[in-house]
């Protein structure tokens, strides 16, 4: 986020009501906990769980482990060709 655009929304929020400001924080809240995705096996994922497991993934490509798309075509049984 731009300075500009968090001291605006600093502002925002020190203008609000404690009532206002609860509510804010709720939806924030609210937000983050939502369910965005489903793992391999049914679990839901909220959306922090969603990003950590994106940031993870990211990672472990970065660091090499990953298998081509033939390599799983190896593993499965299945024909890279038939893909």
């Amino acid at each position: 986020m731009e300075t500009t655009t968090v001291k605006n929304l600093y502002d925002s929020f020190i203008r609000m009501t404690p009532s206002e400001q609860h509510d804010f924080i709720s939806h924030i809240n609210d937000y983050e906990n939502q369910t965005v995705a489903y793992a391999a096996d049914g679990r839901p994922l909220t959306r922090a769980q969603y990003r950590e497991r994106v940031h993870a993934g990211i990672a472990q490509y970065a660091k090499g482990h990953y298998k081509s798309l033939e390599e799983l075509c190896e593993e499965t049984g299945h024909k890279y060709a038939e893909l």
